[in-house]
């Protein structure tokens, strides 16, 4: 009925108004309103359109409302849910396929500092909805149309515009670096960053296109660079002037200019089209630390590495499909190549099938054409569990190497993959000596949804209290050396600190806990060095999270003879690159835009990602990195400890 009289009203105006203005009958405010018309889209909404330089429809109302009381100045705007009129000029348009599909406007002073300090906020995005209105830079619009909070961004559900000739819009409002005006005085808004901001979290970057940023001199003032696109597993890279290496934390850069937005819990800013091109400064990727080269001692390397759960069995936690497996598998065997390693503690590895530690072995053979052997995780009441691969005969060739597992320690509240204790013995042409070596991979951070009690999380993570009682048995099992059965929490003399016994030790491992946590330091204060605090700086990061560097992996010693350590380092192979470069964004993309029929996507994905992960095999094997420990055998305390022959 209202379209027929729609149709009805605008005869009659043609034949007796004389204006040849068609009308819309519209039913705004719950009563029936005529407006100008002379665009119609899509039977939905009114598009409408004044004379060029300020027609029908283009004189502001007293009762228009500014961009500023819109947007209001709490966290929503005062106004949802109501129809309004304002005005602005259009700032930059997002209405190309895949886009937001809608528009910024701006209010023309907002280039004013003075302006923005009286009304903070003075920029606002319009929803196009399903109307096909199109908004060109630069021309100043009369909008009609109910506001809305989609997220946290205020947006103007379009219903009515107005084209009211052009305005000079004026350039981006400078984004300092500090914190002196909040972000949410640009929201809406054009910025240009300024100074150099360094992405610390990359992990949406295969996923949306996006990185997070941060100020150089303000670590704090933090915000997203997003591309123009919306949907999910299409970024597009070119928006981010990215047409290279792809940005790894610590990537920095300059240039930047956007809109600023709200989105996500957080500002985001997306790049203008004809904006300048960013600058990017990417870091290469490290090589992997070399011995140490301190003469010609005989020497040792052991490396520790969370596995990223690395499954034979399919569909569990590890890859879903042979492909996502083939990746991971070729990914890790050259990772592990890459290190030299004599001794390789692995977590996260298929505790219930001795079939992938065989596998990794086997591989590692092949790659570095030294024989392996290898023990398989402990059986446990978790999927996967800590592995043991070596070398019998070490890198420098001057000394052999053997390994057995006499026991597992049990934990006071095990989290179902007990940490396997090695006794390892190293060979050489004038002495031999012993060592202890003991992998852990401590209760997880995560999974706060069902801790209770003293497993809240209380500033260290959600399961706090559970990895302190897993450290207590560790150290109560160390204390008692690998071939004796442990005490049981409440048995006598459970103290965690121990005389120290004759055999050097090493625990290595996912502690999940920071070095000034208490796990670690129940840890310390019962005598063992923490060796990955005494890594070189730079290097003392092993897992990135929401853009946070942590060092979570952890390497402890225990003098005793015939050892001594020669270096600790870590490598960044994994933790600061795109996960977009590892099999499980791999899987999860493919699979999304095959169930999504998304081809021209699929391609996409295909022809920029898929050959960037193999390119350098090594890089985001896991999401963790590898500890190295370098040993020297200490020939004259091995020989002492053994006594006159």
């Amino acid at each position: 009925m209202n379209r027929l009289f729609h149709a009805t009203l605008s005869l009659f105006s043609a034949g007796f108004w004389g204006d040849c203005t068609a009308y819309h009958l519209s039913e705004f405010f719950e009563a029936y309103v005529v407006t100008p018309l002379a665009e119609w889209s899509d039977g939905q909404r009114t598009l409408s359109r004044g004379a060029a330089g300020g027609g029908i429809g283009c004189r502001r109302e007293a009762t228009d409302v500014s961009i500023a009381e819109i947007q209001g100045s709490g966290a929503t705007s005062p106004l949802v849910g109501q129809w309004v009129w304002t005005s602005g000029i259009v700032s930059e348009a997002f209405v190309a396929r895949g886009e937001l599909n809608g528009f910024f406007i701006e209010t023309e002073t907002a280039a004013d500092p003075a302006e923005v300090e009286k009304s903070p906020r003075t920029g606002l995005f319009i929803q196009r909805g399903q109307s096909r209105f199109a908004p060109v830079v630069g021309e100043r619009l009369r909008l009609r149309g109910r506001i809305e909070e989609p997220g946290a961004m205020t947006a103007l559900k379009l219903g009515d515009a107005r084209r009211c000739g052009r305005a000079t819009l004026a350039p981006p409002l400078a984004l300092p670096q500090d914190a002196s005006r909040p972000l949410e005085a640009f929201e809406g808004l054009r910025v240009a960053l300024q100074g150099r901001w360094r992405v610390v979290d990359n992990h949406e970057l295969g996923h949306f296109g996006a990185v997070a940023l941060a100020a150089e001199t303000a670590p704090d003032q933090r915000l997203v660079l997003d591309d123009r696109a919306r949907h999910r597993f299409a970024p597009q890279l070119a928006d981010l002037g990215l047409d290279g290496a792809l940005p790894r934390v610590d990537a920095t850069v300059t240039g930047v200019q956007g809109v600023l937005t709200e989105a996500y819990g957080g500002y985001r800013l997306r790049p203008l089209t004809d904006g300048p091109r960013p600058t990017w400064q990417v870091p290469p990727v490290p090589a992997p630390p070399r011995p140490p080269g301190s003469g010609p001692a005989p020497s040792l390397r052991v490396v520790s590495l969370n596995a990223f759960n690395y499954f034979v069995t399919l569909e569990k936690r590890g890859a879903k499909t042979p492909e996502g497996f083939a990746l991971q598998h070729a990914k890790l065997s050259a990772l592990l190549a890459a290190l030299d390693g004599d001794i390789v503690a692995l977590q996260e590895v298929e505790a219930r099938s001795a079939t992938a530690t065989a596998k990794l072995a086997e591989a590692l053979a092949a790659a570095t054409g030294r024989a392996t052997r290898f023990i398989p995780p402990p059986t446990g009441a978790d999927e996967v569990g800590n592995a043991l691969i070596y070398h019998p005969k070490t890198r420098t060739g001057n000394m052999t190497v053997s390994a057995e597992l006499p026991r597992s320690c049990a934990h006071a509240e095990d989290s179902g993959r007990p940490p396997p204790m090695y006794r390892l013995r190293a060979r050489h042409a004038e002495g031999s000596a012993e060592l202890e070596l003991t992998v852990v991979h401590l209760k997880s951070r995560g999974g706060c949804h069902r801790a209770r009690g003293r497993n809240r999380d209380k500033g260290h993570g959600c399961w706090d209290a559970r990895r302190q009682n897993q450290v207590r048995a560790l150290l109560r099992c160390q204390a008692e050396g690998p071939g004796k059965t442990p005490r049981r929490a409440g048995q006598a003399d459970s103290s965690t600190t121990a005389t120290a016994p004759i055999t050097a030790g090493l625990i290595v491992g996912d502690w999940n806990a920071l070095a000034e946590e208490p796990p670690l330091l129940l840890a310390t204060q019962a005598g063992w060095r923490n060796l990955t605090a005494e890594a070189p700086a730079t290097e003392r990061l092993s897992y990135v999270f929401k853009g946070e560097a942590q060092l979570i992996d952890h390497a402890l010693w225990r003098p005793g003879p015939g050892w001594r350590v020669a270096q600790t380092r870590l490598w960044s192979i994994n933790a600061k690159m795109p996960a977009a470069l590892g099999y499980t964004d791999a899987e999860a993309m493919e699979d999304a835009l095959q169930r999504l029929g998304r081809k021209r996507e699929l391609a996409q994905w295909r022809q920029r990602w898929l050959p960037a992960a193999r390119l350098d095999q090594a890089q985001r094997a896991s999401d963790h990195d590898p500890i190295i420990v370098d040993l020297e055998l200490d020939v004259e305390s091995a020989i002492a400890a053994q006594g006159p022959r």
